[in-house]
């Protein structure tokens, strides 16, 4: 009878004891598995956080990405404001909608750092299951070399990319072909697809290796044929339709051969010799060697599998780019599924008393490809400034979570990576119809966000803090928030809590109101109420509200000041109003101006009274203008 009730556990016993059986191999059998996937993982996100956090995101690249993924959640199609339209209009990258939910369980442009580092982890997993069946012996030293390669640190440190939601599947895809399971190499390639168009040319490649390798006409040809199809179809018809453009967008890349197919292939029919000395240079023998060196050059124990890359490194080298001429960033990314596959097809022909010298060689291999070449600590190219984030890059990661979702936004070109949040966002200096930069796409933008302390795209820093002074200057750029120069303007009269002075000065100035700001201890200025107490030692931002009442006023200079109450100087501010962009002397009847000048309470001061006090005199002569303004009392805490 007990038989009868338990009988129909039966096959959940069954799946939970096969569930045991795993987890025992991985976590106890495998434990080396779990460390390094688990140190590869941190050591990426921690180094991808700190990138970001220092303000060294790719600016246009993430951003996009990062705003077509939040799109998906308001219901559209990986659409983007930079430049308006789906990121499928550059390339054919569907996938990246699974990227979506993660931003459910953590609203921050930072989840996808944990989404690419799964991508890259799961992708040598992969690859140690493909080199363990084959050779457990070797497979540990194999993911170990998967893990130190400086190809790897390169192109997960060039920021998120559409190809790395691909490169598992296309490890998977390898994984079929080492067994010879069609179906799976199928459905690996086919999913890998919906990451970029280019995965074609490796379906047609490996169509052709099945062909000439395995002589089987059947899948072979139907790979081949299928891969350039869907390259035509996808490069040609789709991503055009979605990108509204005429041809493939991506020919930019190829601009100094032509600006059609025709003209390209013309050119290199035309000048083959020249062809040939661009597309093997010595830059993009370089990019080969520093791909092959970490891999001990394993992969060419079996040539036909590696040549599969090799339309693909074509393409690079045909680039008038540096990037991809030297297979760098993110450009080597596509490759490295195939080449560590190929590893494992070329040692299937040395015996096993070799495993020793392999994984010593590879190991060998990988650490001197890593002293020479890695991005990662302890590497050749490792840049300790691209991870180091001081204390204006952490104000800076502050005023972006402090910036609301439903706004429209021209945002400083180096912040827009931290604005993805944001519905509507404009790079601040991107081109517009044309014009590299524009006053009136300032005067135009709702929302503003500017730093005066970094330059950015078209400008210098000079010219940005420009910028920032003239905002500064204009009463109808409300201040919304302001840290370390860092500065989130909105686009109305300012209506923060004043002191009203309807203040004459030399009967050319009036002085319509006063708002106090105190640096508050999180970095941000907090504006004041009246009557005003605060800190000793506190740096207070003053905005002074001028209206010009006559055509002529001549040159003048403001002073705000900080008297003791016996009228002791303790210390001032003297500028030509806004920080010297609005002279005086250039203002018309009735113009408008806020002139802001930042001033530090004397520390010693505490439990006194103050009385902040405005002056204005003759720049050349220093003569004092007559004034009714009698002051605003401070309060020291």
């Amino acid at each position: 009878m007990a038989q009868n009730w338990t009988r129909p556990l039966r096959p959940l016993h069954l799946f939970v004891s096969r569930i045991q059986t795993v987890a025992r191999k991985i976590f106890i059998d495998q434990w080396y598995v779990v460390l390094m996937s688990a140190a590869f993982f941190a050591a990426m996100f921690w180094l991808l956080l700190q990138q970001h956090n220092a303000f060294n995101s790719r600016i246009g690249d993430f951003a996009r990405f990062s705003q077509a993924i939040w799109s998906v959640l308001d219901g559209q199609f990986l659409y983007t404001p930079i430049p308006g339209r789906s990121i499928m209009g550059d390339h054919f990258s569907p996938i990246m909608v699974i990227a979506a939910p993660f931003l459910l369980i953590w609203p921050d442009e930072r989840v996808l750092f944990i989404v690419q580092c799964i991508n890259i982890t799961a992708t040598g997993l992969i690859l140690y299951a493909i080199m363990r069946e084959e050779r457990p012996a070797v497979a540990p030293w194999f993911l170990l070399a998967f893990f130190l390669n400086p190809a790897v640190h390169d192109f997960m440190l060039a920021d998120f990319r559409r190809i790395f939601f691909g490169l598992p599947w296309m490890a998977l895809a390898m994984l079929g072909l080492a067994r010879k399971d069609r179906r799976l190499l199928l459905i690996g390639f086919l999913i890998a697809l919906l990451a970029k168009e280019t995965v074609a040319l490796y379906i047609a490649m490996i169509g052709i290796y099945l062909i000439v390798t395995e002589r089987d006409w059947r899948w072979g040809t139907g790979l081949f044929v299928f891969g350039m199809v869907a390259l035509f179809v996808l490069s040609d018809i789709v991503i055009p339709a979605f990108g509204g453009a005429e041809a493939y967008p991506q020919l930019f890349y190829y601009a100094h051969l032509g600006d059609s197919y025709g003209e390209i292939v013309r050119t290199i029919v035309t000048r083959p010799f020249w062809f040939i000395q661009q597309v093997l240079g010595p830059d993009q023998l370089f990019g080969i060697f520093r791909i092959l060196l970490p891999l001990g050059f394993l992969c060419l124990l079996a040539p036909r599998l590696t040549l599969v890359c090799a339309p693909f490194a074509l393409l690079m080298f045909m680039s008038g780019r540096i990037g991809p001429i030297r297979l760098e960033e993110h450009y080597s990314a596509s490759m490295t599924p195939i080449l560590f596959t190929a590893i494992v097809i070329g040692i299937r022909q040395l015996d096993v008393k070799w495993d020793k010298w392999i994984s010593g060689w590879l190991t060998l291999s990988v650490i001197v490809g890593y002293i020479f070449f890695s991005h990662a600590p302890f590497g050749g190219y490792y840049k300790a400034d691209r991870f180091a984030v001081d204390d204006h890059d952490r104000a800076g990661n502050a005023i972006t979570k402090r910036v609301p979702e439903e706004i429209s936004m021209l945002a400083h070109t180096m912040y827009t990576p931290h604005l993805t949040h944001v519905n509507d966002l404009s790079v601040f200096l991107d081109e517009h119809q044309g014009t590299p930069f524009s006053a009136d796409r300032i005067e135009a933008a709702e929302h503003i966000l500017i730093d005066r302390k970094r330059s950015q795209a078209n400008l210098g820093q000079f010219e940005t803090e420009n910028v920032v002074k003239n905002l500064l200057a204009d009463p109808n750029q409300k201040i919304i928030e302001e840290i370390d120069g860092i500065f989130f303007f909105q686009a109305v009269p300012s209506d923060h809590p004043a002191t009203p002075a309807q203040a004459t000065f030399g009967e050319t100035m009036w002085l319509e109101k006063v708002e106090v700001a105190q640096l508050g201890a999180d970095g941000f200025y907090v504006p004041l109420e009246p009557p005003y107490q605060v800190d000793a030692g506190a740096t207070l931002r003053v905005s002074l509200f001028w209206e010009s009442l006559a055509e002529e006023v001549g040159e003048r200079t403001t002073s705000t000041r900080l008297l003791a109450f016996d009228g002791f100087l303790l210390t001032q501010s003297d500028q030509i109003p806004a920080e010297g962009t609005r002279p005086t002397a250039f203002w018309s009847l009735s113009e408008q101006v806020r002139d802001v000048s930042y001033l530090v309470v004397p520390a010693d001061r505490a439990g006194q009274n103050m009385m902040l006090d405005v002056v204005v005199y003759d720049t050349f002569s220093l003569d004092v203008q007559s004034s009714n303004f009698t002051g605003i009392p401070l309060e020291i805490k």
